[in-house]
């Protein structure tokens, strides 16, 4: 009994030193650019122009300090539409991820 009890005690000890390193990262506000087949531009579902691209950004990352951005491209959108965007996008000092294929309709 006392040798189970002790098995038990360095198990328990095992799995809190492992569980220790695993942690839940903080939540991270997201927000939505989509870039359409035809190279427009809506952010947060309402249209914007691609010179006012990194002012509304801006705007919304001084509101949300941890913003990270996700393009939805159309599979038919052009390369430099969504590579300008991701230029602005940068310029407004934010982070950028990349929706599925199918995101974008």
């Amino acid at each position: 009994m006392r040798q189970h009890l002790r098995v038990l005690r360095i198990g328990t000890m095992l799995t809190a030193a492992f569980l220790s390193a695993c942690y839940v990262p903080a939540q991270t506000a997201h927000a939505t650019l989509v870039v359409s087949a035809a190279g427009g531009y809506r952010f947060q579902g309402q249209p914007v122009t691609l010179e006012q691209l990194p002012a509304t950004v801006s705007a919304a990352a001084r509101a949300t300090p941890s913003l990270l951005v996700e393009i939805q491209a159309a599979p038919e959108a052009a390369v430099d539409a969504v590579r300008v965007a991701v230029e602005a996008l940068e310029r407004a000092h934010v982070r950028v991820a990349f929706a599925g294929a199918t995101a974008a309709k």
